[in-house]
């Protein structure tokens, strides 16, 4: 019977053993999952990591985008400009920006003037902004949060 019983105890500390070892097993399978899952959905970005690393990134406050900057010609300057107003607007309202949407660069002084712009803007499109833009080569978009309005410096 003494021998009965320390088998039995033997068994015992094999089962236990088998049943920690699944444990960390399981555990480290889950845990290489999430990682994986973080990695494949961007939560780790190897050129995020490396500007905190070296500090030369600017954060985004609020979760806002970061400003685009349009190369565009001469020819597609209005178009562009009013383009990017109406998605300057839309993104404001949905609260994904707060200041300056996007910079519109031109090869030369060849935009719009500004009543010109400002006429096509309220009439044609409704869209209630403030133009300081006067054809010159780059005209910055900005949504001001708190007027709630569009403007074109």
């Amino acid at each position: 019977m003494n021998k009965k019983s320390e088998i039995i105890k033997k068994n015992k500390k094999g089962i236990t053993m088998s049943v920690e070892i699944i444990f960390i097993v399981l555990i480290g399978t889950i845990v290489t999952m999430l990682v994986v899952m973080m990695i494949s959905k961007n939560y780790f970005n190897a050129q995020k990591f490396m500007c905190k690393l070296t500090g030369t990134c600017e954060e985004n406050k609020d979760g806002v985008k970061d400003v685009e900057i349009i190369n565009a010609t001469c020819g597609e300057a209005k178009s562009e400009i009013i383009k990017h107003v109406k998605l300057c607007k839309q993104h404001g309202e949905d609260g994904n920006v707060k200041g300056t949407c996007y910079v519109i660069i031109l090869p030369s002084d060849c935009g719009p003037k500004r009543d010109e712009l400002y006429n096509e803007l309220v009439s044609k499109h409704n869209l209630n902004t403030t133009v300081i833009y006067d054809g010159e080569k780059k005209a910055v978009i900005v949504y001001d949060y708190e007027k709630k309005i569009v403007e074109i410096r």
